[in-house]
């Protein structure tokens, strides 16, 4: 074997093996058949960039090898042609795809439209995440924020950046003005969103609210989940963000998207979509939408259910923290407020008095809260 051909097959191994560490580590599909450990897909991202660089340059210099020592005949070009396909393929759904073409966010420029301006588009049932600070609002409605997964805006003179993981059914909103945050999409781990800071790349395991590694707490704002009519009727000067389907491509996407969700969200089907969680706790049905709080290290889980049972409204201490839960069943949504509030309104007075709300996961599925908050008390 001659030195040019022994080069030309290391340089083939080292740009497949960067190509395909990156797909295994960072293209979410491909958990539909193969597990990792989180800190695998952790590290994988932290060094991509010397990954894509070298993976980059050897299949270059593989390709050049290749041409310079082969004629354009014969399975010399087939075998060329081959190999660039295995490279490119895992290469962009690993390192480009998930970021920067299936789920490019609308940190800026995201188009929000007034709540009356949707007669007819969505139904009045439809479900949004809502944020609304000293009086602004505003819905991002689930069918039209899972794609792009993050969008910013300005609220109450607080730059907010609402993200939401379909598959967790977990909309977390963060405030932008305390910290600059450039959140773009990184990948899904267990079921739920993985998001990283363009700026510092630190990486957020959305759920948990806290960067990986040194778990430094992200400024939450807090944000609830009801149907579009009740933000209507609350907030009837409040706005929504605006994203019908737009484009074959983004109705290819969207298609995809919603056909794993309904079974994700089936409580029929009490098996995640990506078969990577394995902790199962039974006491509550897999599938059930709870609300789930964590407060100086102690998490809580409320089924709806069980804050009927006590009246629509549960006070009570966590962690030295005093807190309302309550239920608005005329407008379909639960809230959580600091301090022992019974009688607060659905816009957040007690006695004439704007309560501090809780940042709290809102209707996130228990199998997904329960896998990442494994000690979490459950209010069945």
């Amino acid at each position: 074997m001659t030195l040019e051909t022994a080069l030309f097959y290391v340089c083939v191994v080292l740009s497949l093996g960067a190509s395909l560490v990156g797909f295994l580590a960072l293209g979410d599909l491909v958990q539909l058949a193969v597990s990792f450990p989180r800190r695998f897909t952790y590290a994988v991202f932290r060094v991509r960039f010397l990954l894509i660089g070298l993976g980059g340059a050897a299949f270059v210099a593989a390709l050049g090898l290749g041409i310079a020592r082969r004629t354009w005949s014969g399975w010399g070009v087939w075998a060329l042609a081959l190999y660039a396909l295995l490279f490119a393929v895992p290469f962009f759904a690993g390192y480009v795809a998930p970021t920067y073409l299936l789920f490019r966010t609308r940190r800026h420029g995201a188009k929000f439209v007034p709540v009356a301006a949707l007669d007819g588009l969505l139904p009045g049932d439809a479900e949004a995440l809502v944020v609304e600070v000293d009086g602004d609002a505003r819905a991002y409605p689930h069918d039209w924020i899972t794609r792009p997964h993050v969008v910013g805006d300005r609220v109450g003179g607080r730059e907010v950046v609402m993200t939401y993981c379909a598959l967790s059914h977990l909309g977390t909103a963060y405030d932008g003005s305390a910290r600059q945050l450039d959140l773009k999409v990184m990948t899904q781990l267990e079921n739920n969103l993985v998001l990283f800071d363009a700026d510092t790349q630190e990486q957020i395991q959305q759920i948990c609210n806290r960067t990986v590694g040194d778990g430094k707490p992200l400024p939450a704002i807090p944000s609830t989940v009801m149907p579009l009519a009740s933000f209507r009727a609350l907030y009837p000067q409040g706005k929504v963000f605006y994203n019908p389907p737009g484009g074959a491509f983004d109705r290819q996407v969207r298609g995809m998207m919603f056909g794993l969700l309904r079974k994700q969200l089936d409580p029929a089907n009490p098996l995640p979509v990506f078969p990577t969680i394995h902790h199962a706790d039974p006491r509550v049905p897999a599938k059930e939408q709870v609300y789930g709080i964590e407060l100086d290290g102690r998490a809580v889980a409320y089924t709806l259910g069980y804050l009927d049972r006590q009246g629509g409204t549960v006070c009570e201490t966590l962690g030295g923290t005093e807190i309302t839960v309550k239920h608005f069943p005329q407008h379909g949504f639960v809230d959580v407020f600091y301090g022992r509030v019974p009688e607060v309104d659905p816009h957040g007075f007690a006695g004439g008095v704007r309560q501090r709300r809780v940042p709290h996961a809102n209707k996130v599925l228990w199998l997904i809260w329960a896998n990442f908050y494994r000690a979490t008390e459950a209010r069945v």
